[in-house]
C-alpha cells in the first residue's frame, strides 16, 4: 500500500485493510477485520469489524461489505451492528451481557472496547442497527 504510515508498537489485528493515505499513531491497536479508508488519522483504538474514515479518523459504521466477503453469517453480522449499537448508543449493561454469551464476534468487539486503554475511534453519529 501506498503512503500509509504506522508509528511504533502499534498492534494490528488479523485481515484489517488499510488503504492509501491513513496515518496512525505509536501504541494504536487496530481490531480484527477493521477497514482504515479516506486518509484518517488514527490517534485511538480501532474496534474490531468497522469501517474507519476522514481526519479526525471517525466510525462511518460496520464493516459490512469484509464481513460478507470473509463469510461471517448474517447471525454473527446482526450480533456486531447490536454491540456497535449499544457501544455507541444506549450502553446497557444486560444487553452487551447478553451478546458476549451468545456471539463471539460480538464479544470480541465488546471485550476490545472494555480493554481499550487510549479510548475507540467514535463514531460522529450513532445510526439505529438494521433489521
Amino acid at each position: 500500500v501506498n503512503h500509509v504510515n504506522i508509528a511504533g508498537h502499534v498492534k494490528i489485528e488479523d485481515h484489517v485493510v488499510i488503504s492509501a493515505y491513513i496515518a496512525v499513531s505509536q501504541y494504536c491497536h487496530i481490531g480484527e477485520h477493521a477497514f482504515l479508508t479516506l486518509g484518517a488519522l488514527v490517534k485511538k483504538d480501532v474496534l474490531p469489524y468497522t469501517n474507519i474514515a476522514y481526519l479526525p479518523a471517525t466510525v462511518r459504521g460496520i464493516n459490512l461489505v469484509g464481513l460478507k466477503r470473509r463469510g461471517f453469517s448474517r447471525e454473527d453480522i446482526l450480533s456486531i451492528k447490536k454491540a456497535y449499537h449499544e457501544i455507541f448508543g444506549n450502553r446497557d449493561s444486560a444487553i452487551l451481557a447478553e451478546l458476549k454469551s451468545t456471539s463471539k464476534a460480538a464479544c470480541q468487539m465488546i471485550e476490545f472496547y472494555e480493554r481499550s486503554e487510549r479510548g475507540v475511534v467514535i463514531p460522529r453519529k450513532t445510526h439505529p442497527v438494521e433489521a
